[in-house]
């Protein structure tokens, strides 16, 4: 992620060197600006030792002798001072360059860190922006999926109602059918002593409509339970508590009330939902069947409902 500005960098770097460069070819060495003594001989070491050594030198030939070394010894002494004022520029050159490198370096590293705390800011931002994005599409997915299922359930259940109500059309037209068969055939074998056997024939008749309302009866509590513990199971507790309360309106003398009654407070307790109105008083129905029996059932059952609703 690090963006280093090598180029600009390097552009200073070589200003800096063509700057010092430039500056070294200004400074001209002071034995070519002046030049005392130019036309003076420098005496080779030879001749400065048979000066020395003679024994009786003029006094001219002494002083011009003495000049020179004096003229050797200042340009000795200009040549160490220009090279003592080249090493103080070179120093100070290099020193120069290694600031300006250094403060270009740290130019450098403090933009970078600028722009990398930038993009780092950037990614942090864009970085929530999707995450929130994701969760409220992951909620809306959810509540989308719940809903199809829900509507599944629903549809499977209206099914199974219209299944079972056709095989109790189906059953009903086959009662009725044996019913008017038997009737005929009672009809025909009575038919001569009618009178004689019209008690036992009115027995008879009301023994199978016994029979037929008793398999009715049968069949529609078998349908309501079967709906009550599909509910029951698909946690769809309100729809099973309203078909336990019909259960009990169709037939609130039969041997399993105490267990409907039993399961009826089971579902209003693991219900969490309230009871609309109608479901309210279908269950309220059912409870005033019940005058003197099952009274701890019915009052456990009242306040349930009482919450619920």
């Amino acid at each position: 992620m690090k963006k280093f500005l090598l180029p600009q960098t390097a552009f200073l770097i070589s200003i800096s060197i063509v700057i010092g460069f430039s500056f070294f070819g200004q400074i001209r060495p002071i034995s070519a600006q002046t030049e005392p003594y130019s036309n003076t001989k420098t005496p080779s070491p030879t001749e400065i030792i048979s000066i020395t050594d003679s024994p009786s030198p003029t006094f001219s030939n002494s002083q011009g002798q003495i000049d020179e070394l004096w003229a050797i010894n200042d340009k000795v002494d200009i040549i160490s001072e220009y090279k003592d004022r080249m090493m103080n520029t070179v120093q100070w050159s290099i020193g120069s360059v290694i600031t300006i490198f250094t403060f270009m370096l740290f130019i450098n590293w403090f933009t970078s860190y600028r722009q990398n705390k930038n993009e780092l800011n950037a990614f942090k931002k864009t970085t929530l922006e999707n995450i929130t994005k994701d969760s409220e599409k992951l909620k809306n997915d959810l509540t989308e999926t719940l809903e199809l299922k829900f509507n599944e359930i629903i549809g499977q259940i209206d099914q199974k109602l219209e299944g079972t109500n056709k095989q109790i059309d189906q059953k009903l037209k086959d009662i009725n059918k044996q019913t008017s068969d038997k009737l005929e055939d009672i009809n025909k074998q009575t038919s001569d002593n009618f009178e004689r056997n019209k008690k036992q024939i009115e027995a008879t008749i009301e023994s199978q409509m016994s029979s037929i309302n008793d398999d009715i009866l049968k069949l529609k509590w078998g349908q309501m339970k079967t709906i009550a513990q599909d509910s029951e199971s698909e946690k769809i507790y309100t729809n099973a508590a309203v078909q336990y309360a019909r259960m009990i309106i169709l037939n609130p003398n039969h041997w399993e009330v105490n267990q409907i009654l039993e399961l009826l407070i089971n579902v209003l307790t693991l219900c969490k939902m309230n009871l609309g109105p109608s479901y309210v008083q279908t269950i309220e129905n059912a409870m005033d069947l019940f005058e003197n029996k099952y009274g701890t059932y019915v009052d456990k059952i009242r306040r349930l409902v009482k919450e619920k609703a």
